[in-house]
């Protein structure tokens, strides 16, 4: 399994505590906050780049955790990472990842949520405009975490989300609202669609030449239990209880 856009590992660690025995992936763009991931929580670092789609990740993966990544970055950046995580997945894998929806562009546009960054009235009103024609919006911040042109604020139609999910060849199986005001961003999970060349292979036919034996160790008996005349290494019929 892999936490994209692990930052300092607030997904890793509970990867790695729910699935001790698993392979766990932390990826992210920071190295810094890779190599805490695998120094202190056991995970096994990667670092990204801004094309995830033209980077080595690991691959065969079950499943993929992203959250709070495409809620920050453009739409191209967004087709870029569904390309990747469908590369990363073995078929059937699954991917959750977050996003904020046309649901959250009020709050915003009311200053509501200004942990996501401080932007003029005239970026907002402009990505309020792109999100209701095009059914995405995005603004970057002025003082940004790594390209200023790639990060930000992303909000989509969930009618957009599906489109893309779909163009990079994954298909959603749930999309859900937000859980709570302080998780405050809305669910996708997706699947790599299984490949429909796989067949099981045919097993041949099994040869059933054996015999049943049944083995009697007087060894497993109470010693109370053999009678006078009887001796330990008799037939087992001499013994007929158990210990």
């Amino acid at each position: 399994v892999a936490d994209f856009a692990s930052h300092y590992g607030r997904m890793t660690r509970v990867l790695r505590a729910a699935l001790p025995h698993a392979a766990v992936y932390a990826c992210d763009i920071d190295p810094a906050a890779v190599r805490y991931c695998a120094e202190e929580l056991g995970a096994f670092p990667v670092v990204t780049g801004w094309r995830p789609d033209e980077t080595p990740l690991p691959s065969d993966l079950d499943a993929i955790v992203c959250v709070s990544l495409l809620t920050h970055t453009p739409l191209e950046h967004w087709r870029r990472t569904l390309r990747a995580w469908v590369r990363m997945l073995r078929p059937g894998g699954v991917v959750a990842f977050t996003y904020l929806s046309e649901q959250h562009l009020t709050p915003w546009l009311a200053g509501e949520i200004e942990h996501y960054g401080s932007y003029p009235p005239e970026i907002r009103a402009a990505t309020a405009d792109a999100l209701r024609d095009d059914g995405f919006g995005f603004a970057a911040l002025t003082a940004t975490y790594g390209d200023e042109a790639s990060y930000g604020i992303a909000f989509a139609t969930a009618g957009v989300v599906r489109r893309e999910v779909a163009a990079a060849g994954l298909e959603v199986i749930a999309m859900a609202g937000e859980s709570n005001r302080q998780f405050a961003q809305y669910l996708v999970l997706a699947r790599r669609p299984p490949d429909q060349t796989d067949t099981v292979p045919e097993r041949p036919d099994v040869q059933r030449a054996v015999s049943v034996v049944a083995l009697y160790d007087p060894r497993c008996y109470a010693p109370e239990t053999v009678g006078e005349g009887d001796h330990a290494d008799g037939p087992a019929e001499q013994n007929p209880q158990p210990e």
